[in-house]
């Protein structure tokens, strides 16, 4: 689990955060002071970004790099009873 993603680029932009995960856009939706997107990652798993409205747009698609910085990461055991999703 990360509990805080940096920000959301274009693969081969400059990013903040040593560790990237690369996904597709799978869902986007516009919330008023910012969007959230569904990002499919390459091991099919899901992850939850918001964005402010100051970031980039981006659509049902494209292809992204999610950025953190590894002290922001736990890795947690695998637990089909658990809620993981997190908005």
């Amino acid at each position: 689990m990360v509990r805080k993603l940096g920000p959301i680029r274009r693969p081969g932009q400059d990013a903040i955060g040593t560790n990237r995960l690369s996904g597709t856009i799978a869902e986007a939706i516009y919330l008023g002071s910012g969007s959230k997107y569904e990002v499919r990652l390459a091991d099919a798993s899901t992850a939850i970004v918001r964005s402010p409205l100051a970031g980039e747009s981006f659509g049902l698609g494209d292809k992204v790099e999610l950025c953190f910085d590894g002290a922001d990461a736990k890795l947690l055991p695998d637990d089909s009873t658990a809620d993981t999703t997190l908005t």
